[in-house]
């Protein structure tokens, strides 16, 4: 290899020499690559692919002409607008829009006007049937319509001629053309000659230019017009017009002027444009043969459009240029890895195999030692002395100087993908089986103790620590002379990790497949979908001059300012304002690959580059083209249930029934937003207020339906942001009224009510009527009861109480015949007192089976007289204390059964155990409740020694308990004997 280094010194010479030759300026006539070209055909649902004009509408919306349609475009789908019957005689041959917002459709049909939904019809107003050659809007607001041999005005749907062709001196041929002044005279292309007419005069005031030329004249009246003939082109400069350079001769159709002094020119074989002095052919790559271009406009958005006679056309300003890579198959055109020098050079491994050296205007290759010929390489590190590392796809890595070229040895590599170094020789090489060291002394790769997993990204901070991202073990971060540190996944985009940056203000960003992660200091923060991003596959990094972060993604590249993206991570702002870029903008596909390098602290910022599968763009950071306004927005369909209603605000076009039939209350909701650049990346929130509640998160999908919605009023209200992200500020709304079922009405409710009113009054009356006849019954059954407790009391009373009575009589005779017997009399006596017992005992029974004592007053006179009768013949004396107005209330038997009792039981113990001289009994009633008091003066005893010795206190509680009634004990040794006995009555 002795000739190898001057080979590649030779080699690399040339390449950076050959920067002028790549980039030299196109020749006149060469073809304009400057724009990007979109067709749509009948493929794309087009109704009729042969065109004939076409205007962008006050509300966004494109309009075309075709042969014999007039279509409106939103840019997904074309709506037909059928015409009047007039349309029905020939082709239409133009379309122009009047400052009022009206579409005029002509050709040999006449001319038709449609606005707001409706048509005017020529014939109907003045202009009689004939081909209409043109039409314009002069400064009064007339429109002024061109036929062949006469020249109509318009105001207010009516048409009067106001020029015959034939008043034209030496030009009896017909009207060609017909453009608006900025004086407010008109521009008059009638035969071969070009005039200038006042309105109101009788002639024009004479001709502009000797030139013969078929002329044709622009229509727009915002900018000075323009004259093209087949071979020169006249532009107006107030009084004097200004003679153009000449092109190649052209059969022009249509001309259109633009703000920065570009000419476009549409003529049967395409368009060419004219800028800087030079015309230049656009190559429109609709179909292998020649297009014939008819009309052109440009819309808010600064998209070119183009009516052909084979579809629609739409030119872009490209943002990103492709760069010219060598040749090479269709698979295999693009870079896979590139290194890029602050001076704007790139050094850059083809995916053919090969390396390439260039700038942005295009790479040529390198020749390559025979090793290394055919070799892909993934990754490339230049050190500062020039030496160029490469690393194959394959395996291998190679280092190239201006001395020799040599192979690292040691472990095998497999597939190197990263090469990180401090601009010295480099440290660390990522591979498929992991990371590895660089020894460049002993120019060998050593093995670590590293996981097996393919490392995809390494970033070497100038603090010493290696960033390193993994394909499915997330990021680990490497300091010299520490172990690696794999960081927690909450942190990362995904397991995933593909590209690492850190940028001028020291915040670090890692991409990778589910987002973008921003570390500063310990904040740390991930940024997806929901927050804005239109791609989460992160795959590069870069940063501007500007402080605004490029990422190439999946789907494009996105480019994000920081402070949007410090204010979404501090929770100031929800969402992210994101400008997209794709094919729309000149990039080849849609899919970056990243593989981007660069010296460490030099990264490039004016000028970005982004490798693609199949190409390699650039873009100048500095020169972008404004971000486009915010798109329409406009709610374009309403689905209302047979239970909902349209607000008064929404209009009747707008509203219209539900399909579904069993979904009474569901409403369908379909909104747009006007994007003629890229549609597909527009992207909407919405909201429904009322009685639910709903918020959308960021969607591409343009309608929306809700099902079961309860009774009452709703508001939708949505809002969408462009590709550049730029939210509509206001936004479309839509409002409705969900009606109730009749069972949900006011007046159900109330019909309910009140017959749920009615039915409990009626219940209670039959409840109510059978409480009344169960009392009836009871209170005829205790009358019963009480009849038959009176009979068997007075059966009691005269057979068994007469009995005992008449033996009591006996017995006291028999005492007196018993004599001086004293054996016999004592019997007797004891006989004759065991009746008098028995009679007082058979007192008491009929007393209580005796209905007519069932009173709280006979209670308390039987207890007062018992107490009496009882302790009559012993040495107590017994005092009874009653109140005066006993009330006679109703008693319980069984309840006055037990007081009477128990009240028995306590006189009895004062007899038998107190050696009382005086018992006091008093009866009380108050609240309902009957207390009944046996207090003595007797010796008294100690309570707790009586409960749990003595019978006839349990006796008397539990007989009271039974009733509902309680026992109260007070007593003490010396000082007497307290009883109260209480029951409620």
């Amino acid at each position: 290899m002795k000739g190898l280094p001057l080979m590649l010194g030779f080699c690399l010479a040339v390449c950076a020499a050959a920067g002028g030759v790549t980039g030299a300026h196109d020749a006149e006539g060469e073809p304009c690559d400057d724009y990007t070209v979109r067709c749509w055909t009948l493929d794309d649902g087009l109704p009729d692919s042969r065109l004939c004009g076409v205007a962008q509408s006050a509300d966004g919306y494109l309009w075309l002409a075709t042969a014999h349609d007039l279509v409106r475009f939103d840019g997904l789908r074309f709506t037909t607008v059928a015409l009047p019957p007039q349309s029905f005689v020939g082709d239409n041959e133009g379309l122009f829009q009047d400052s009022r917002g009206g579409l005029w459709v002509y050709g040999f049909l006449g001319a038709v006007r449609y606005a707001e939904g409706g048509w005017w019809q020529s014939e109907e107003a003045g202009l009689p049937r004939g081909r209409v050659r043109a039409v314009t809007e002069g400064a009064d607001g007339r429109v002024y319509i061109a036929q062949e041999r006469a020249l109509f005005a318009w105001r207010e749907g009516v048409a009067r001629r106001v020029l015959e062709s034939a008043s034209i001196p030496e030009q009896p041929q017909p009207f060609r053309s017909l453009a608006r002044m900025p004086d407010g005279t008109l521009l008059l292309a009638v035969g071969d000659g070009l005039y200038r007419w006042r309105p109101g005069e009788a002639s024009p005031t004479g001709r502009v230019t000797d030139i013969r030329a078929e002329w044709v004249l622009s229509a727009d009246a915002r900018r000075p017009p323009l004259a093209h003939g087949s071979f020169v082109c006249l532009r107006s400069g107030g009084d004097a017009w200004e003679r153009l350079p000449e092109g190649r001769i052209v059969s022009a159709r249509c001309v259109l002027p633009q703000g920065d002094g570009a000419l476009w020119v549409g003529h049967d074989a395409g368009a060419v444009l004219f800028r800087d002095g030079v015309w230049r052919d656009v190559a429109l790559n609709l179909q292998n043969s020649p297009v014939q271009v008819t009309a052109m406009t440009e819309d808010t958005e600064g998209n070119l459009w183009l009516a052909t006679r084979a579809g629609l056309v739409r030119l872009r300003r490209r943002v990103f240029s492709e760069v010219p890579l060598p040749a090479a198959t269709s698979e295999q055109a693009g870079v896979s890895v590139l290194w890029v020098e602050s001076d704007g050079h790139a050094w850059a491994g083809l995916r053919a195999g090969g390396l390439a050296f260039g700038d942005s205007r295009g790479l040529r290759r390198l020749a390559l030692p025979r090793e290394m010929e055919g070799a892909a390489f993934s990754a490339l590190y230049r050190q500062f002395d020039g030496t160029l590392w490469c690393g194959g796809a394959a395996g291998g890595l190679w280092a190239m100087s201006s001395q020799e070229v040599w192979r690292a040895e040691g472990v095998y590599t497999d597939s190197v993908r990263a090469i990180a170094g401090r601009g010295g020789p480099p440290s660390w090489v990522a591979s498929s089986r992991g990371l590895l060291s660089v020894n460049a002394e002993r120019r060998s790769l050593e093995e670590l103790a590293w996981p097996t997993d393919p490392v995809l990204v390494l970033f070497l901070d100038r603090d010493g620590f290696l960033w390193v991202g993994h394909e499915s073990l997330g990021l680990a971060a490497l300091r010299s002379g520490a172990r690696d540190e794999f960081q927690p996944e909450a942190f990362l985009p995904g397991a995933t990790v593909r590209a690492i940056y850190r940028d001028s203000e020291g915040v670090l960003w890692i991409g990778g497949l589910a987002g973008l992660a921003r570390w500063q200091e310990s904040e740390r923060f991930v940024f997806r979908r929901a927050h804005g991003l239109w791609n989460e596959s992160v795959r590069q990094i870069a940063e501007d001059a500007s402080g605004c972060l490029w990422l190439g993604t999946a789907d494009g590249v996105m480019r994000i300012e920081k402070r949007e993206l410090d204010a979404v991570a501090a929770g100031r702002k929800p969402l992210l304002g994101v400008r997209t870029f794709g094919v729309e903008a000149g990039l080849s596909e849609e899919a970056c690959t990243g593989g981007v390098c660069f010296p460490q602290g030099e990264p490039p910022r004016d000028r970005l580059w982004f490798p693609m599968r199949s190409g390699l763009v650039t873009v100048g950071t500095r020169a972008l083209p404004a971000a486009r306004p915010a798109p329409e927005v406009r709610v374009c369909g309403l689905a209302l249930g047979r239970l909902a209603t349209r607000s008064a605000s929404v209009p009747a076009a707008v509203g219209a029934a539900l399909a579904d039939a069993d979904s009474p209350r569901d409403v369908c909701v379909e909104y747009a937003a006007v994007d003629l650049t890229v549609p597909e990346r527009v992207r909407f929130l919405y909201e429904l207020s009322g009685p639910v509640s709903q918020r959308s998160g960021l969607t591409c999908e343009r309608s929306v339906r809700f099902s079961r919605l309860p009774p009452g009023d709703y508001t939708f209200r949505v809002t969408a942001c462009n590709g550049d992200g730029v939210w509509h500020p206001a936004g479309a709304t839509a409002a409705w009224r969900i009606r109730p079922f009749f069972w949900e009405t006011s007046a159900f409710r109330y019909g309910c009510l009140l017959l749920g009113g009615a039915a409990l009054v009626l219940a209670a009356r039959v409840v109510e009527r059978r409480r009344v006849a169960r009392r009836l019954a009871a209170a005829e059954r205790a009358e019963a009861l009480s009849a038959e407790r009176a009979r068997i009391a007075r059966d009691l009373h005269d057979e068994i109480g007469a009995k005992l009575t008449r033996l009591s009589l006996i017995g006291a005779m028999a005492v007196e015949d018993a004599g001086g017997d004293e054996a016999l009399r004592r019997e007797i006596e004891e006989m004759a007192g065991t009746a008098r017992e028995t009679h007082r005992a058979f007192d008491e029974i009929v007393w209580s089976v005796s209905p007519r004592n069932d009173t709280v007053r006979s209670l308390s006179h039987y207890i007062c007289k018992y107490a009496e009768e009882f302790f009559a013949g012993s040495p107590v004396r017994c005092l009874c204390r009653l109140p005066d107005d006993m009330p006679d209330l109703t008693l319980d038997p069984l309840c006055r059964h037990a007081m009477f009792l128990s009240v028995k039981e306590g006189l009895n113990n004062v007899l038998r155990h107190a050696g009382a001289g005086q018992v006091t009994v008093s009866v009380r009633l108050a609240d309902r409740r009957l207390r009944v008091g046996v207090e003595d003066d007797g010796c008294g005893f100690e309570p707790a020694e009586v409960v749990e010795k003595g019978e006839g206190l349990r006796n008397m509680r539990e007989r009271l308990r039974s009733v509902g009634g309680e026992v109260t004990l007070v007593s003490s040794p010396g000082s007497g004997t307290r009883l109260t006995f209480e029951m409620s009555v």
